[in-house]
Parts: C-alpha cells; structure tokens; sequence
C-alpha cells in the first residue's frame, strides 16, 4: 500500500533559512513526493483548469462576472450546444442558478472580460487569443470569449484522453 502524502510534513515557517530549505526538499520521504511542496501548473478538475485559465488572463475573482463566466465556460465545454445560443439558453440557465436576470448575466461577463483586457497581460492575451479576436475593438465578445476558452479546455481534455 502506497504512503499517503503527509502535507504537514512540508509545512515550513516563513522567513526560512535556504540550507534548511534546501535539507528539506531534499530529504528523502519528502523529494518522493515533492508534489506536496510545488503547486503544479495543472489544475485538476474542469472548474480548477477554468479558474487557472481566467486568472492568467487577468480577471478579478471578486467580481460577479468572474463566477458567471466560470460557469458558462463549464456548461460550454460541457455542452456545446450552449455557445451557440448564448443570449437563449446559456444566459437564462446561469441567472437561474444564480438568481438573477440573464441581461444582468450578459453584462457582468461584458463587464468582467472588459477589466480583464484593461488590467490583463497582453503577452498572456495574445498566447490564448492570438489572432483570432478583431484588433479594432480590442477585446472578444462574451461569445466568442467563452466559445474561445471551452474550445481550448476541450482540445486540452481531448489530448490528456488520448494519452
């Protein structure tokens, strides 16, 4: 039976000595499972790989276009029925979950990835976008935003299939 990984274990106070770091990381029962020291670039879950996703392109999690457009993301890659009917079905699902009107959905997205493009990295915005969004307006629709990022969730959870 496999050890299970012990997360106290690599509890380590702040400011540390680096010798003592250094001792740590490299000690044996912990070097085995060093996962429990670094936080890994892959999220684990559909909702985690969203959340990474929508943090590197620079929109703010306290905002409520934040938990919409997570969840439309999610019913996107999910069902991809709903990018294409956006305003029909995708809106109206999430201001039921969320008890609010759809207009109200549609505009903390608009409002959300409007802050986002402010605020976000460009070089991270044009690694996710590239080309693909209009130079003229700047920033992608709520649409063509949600179809963009559950297209490249899919092709990503496609590939780790495939392997």
């Amino acid at each position: 039976m496999e050890k299970p990984i012990q997360c106290a274990q690599c509890y380590m106070p702040k400011p540390c000595c680096l010798d003592i770091f250094h001792n740590h990381i490299h000690n044996d029962e912990i070097y085995e499972n060093l996962s429990c020291l670094v936080l890994t670039s892959a999220p684990v879950n559909l909702e985690n790989r969203i959340i990474h996703i929508l943090n590197r392109i620079g929109f703010p999690a306290h905002i409520k276009g934040f938990h919409y457009t997570l969840n439309a993301i999610a019913v996107a890659v999910e069902s991809r029925e709903g990018v294409g009917m956006v305003t029909k079905v995708l809106y109206p699902r999430i201001a039921k979950t969320f008890k609010t009107t759809p207009s109200r959905v549609e505009r903390a997205i608009r409002h959300a990835i409007e802050v986002a493009w402010e605020r976000g990295d460009p070089e991270t915005l044009q690694n996710i976008f590239g080309h693909t969004i209009c130079n003229k307006r700047g920033k992608p629709t709520n649409s063509e935003f949600i179809a963009m990022v559950s297209a490249r969730l899919r092709m990503q959870l496609n590939e780790k299939k495939e392997q």
